[in-house]
């Protein structure tokens, strides 16, 4: 024959508890395994396993979409009532159209865990300590019946021969000059969605889409910088595309009492006029603090990318006040394999941000149930 066979494969499903259930029910009634392996579209040896296994089954009392059984002797009852209501609640948010992101159901999950700690009067190490673990917590969702139904991304290419060579000349330079890790300094500029909402959602059940929705992506650029040795985290420059909000009116707010340097235009850009102002006003003024305080020699090193922001005359702009700083740059299209700031910092940032606004939105919900997480980022 001329063509290429294909196989196909079947996809193997998970029974809930509760179909399980079903199943035995069914075939106490007299249907036959055939009819119900072609019913739930599974094997007919997964029925007869079901069937072998009716006693325990029907001994289990699990929450609806709960998928696998649980040794008793490996369960803390503490952690089995964390699940059940991780599941009512992502049931509700399900219903009212909210998309739920890793982040947001870990978080969640420690929320009851500690209303629970806290109502009971009684700690219990060892569950604390099993259910502090997040990959853990993470494998859970699956056998609870919990399930991405989006997942994507991309990745940057980079030239991975510029940036091993950009590597050694660069320990190079640091032996050569002696720079310390507290007089180097990183700093990189990051988009952030603060109104976003996760572009993927875990569900309960086995639905395996969601109703699409508008998202909210009202975006500020952030510049976070530090030295290489954590010492000095420098005030963010935070750039947005408005110079007054309305919230800053209403809550009467002063720019100048913000932990950042708030600056604005129309596209919320950082522009090298914008850098700059911030490496004149922030960043060298704080090191030249830093050092003098640390009782280190007042030299340091900024490392940069190549990004359009960072203008390539900063060693004479600060010539007449900061002579003791030196500008670095990275090779074109390194950013990724080098710039420390993407290796996990930008990233625990945002993680983190996300972890304090779904807290504050909990609150939200705590005092109006009804509230679902756009309402609450608008």
């Amino acid at each position: 024959m001329g063509g290429t066979e294909k196989r196909c494969a079947k996809t193997r499903r998970k029974l809930s508890i509760e179909t399980k259930k079903e199943i035995i029910a069914k075939r106490e009634g007299g249907r036959k395994i055939s009819d119900l392996a072609s019913e739930y579209r599974v094997n007919k040896s997964t029925i007869a396993t079901i069937i072998a296994n009716r006693e325990k089954v029907a001994g289990v009392h699990a929450g609806k979409g709960v998928v696998q059984i649980c040794s008793e002797k490996q369960r803390s009852p503490r952690l089995d009532e964390v699940e059940n209501l991780l599941l009512l609640w992502i049931t509700e948010r399900q219903m009212r159209g909210d998309v739920l992101s890793r982040d947001m159901i870990c978080e969640k999950a420690r929320l009851i865990f500690e209303g629970l700690t806290v109502s009971s009067m009684s700690g219990d190490a060892d569950a604390e300590r099993r259910f502090q673990s997040e990959p853990r917590l993470v494998r859970r969702f699956r056998k609870m019946g919990v399930h991405h139904v989006k997942c994507h991304g991309e990745a940057a290419s980079a030239d991975s021969a510029g940036a091993a060579a950009f590597a050694k000349d660069f320990q190079a330079l640091i032996a050569e000059e002696g720079y310390l890790p507290e007089q180097v300094f990183k700093c990189d500029e990051t988009g952030l969605f603060w109104k976003k909402m996760p572009n993927s959602t875990f569900t309960t059940g086995e639905q395996t889409t969601v109703p699409g929705r508008k998202m909210m992506k009202e975006r500020l650029t952030l510049l976070l910088g530090a030295s290489a040795s954590g010492d000095l985290k420098l005030e963010p420059l935070l750039v947005y595309h408005s110079e007054n909000p309305r919230a800053f009116k209403k809550h009467r707010i002063q720019k100048s009492n913000l932990p950042v340097f708030w600056k604005s235009n129309r596209k919320a850009w950082v522009t090298q006029t914008i850098f700059k102002e911030w490496v004149l006003k922030v960043f060298a003024p704080s090191v030249k603090k830093f050092l003098r305080q640390s009782c280190l020699p007042m030299k340091a090193l900024l490392v940069l990318d190549n990004a359009p922001g960072h203008s390539k005359d900063l060693d004479e702009e600060l010539r007449s006040e900061y002579e003791f700083i030196k500008v670095c740059y990275l090779p074109p299209n390194t950013t990724s394999e080098l710039q420390p700031m993407d290796q996990n910092v930008i990233a625990t940032f945002k993680k983190l941000y996300t972890r304090s606004l779904m807290r504050r939105y909990f609150e939200a919900c705590e005092e109006n149930p009804l509230m679902d997480l756009k309402s609450f980022l608008a």
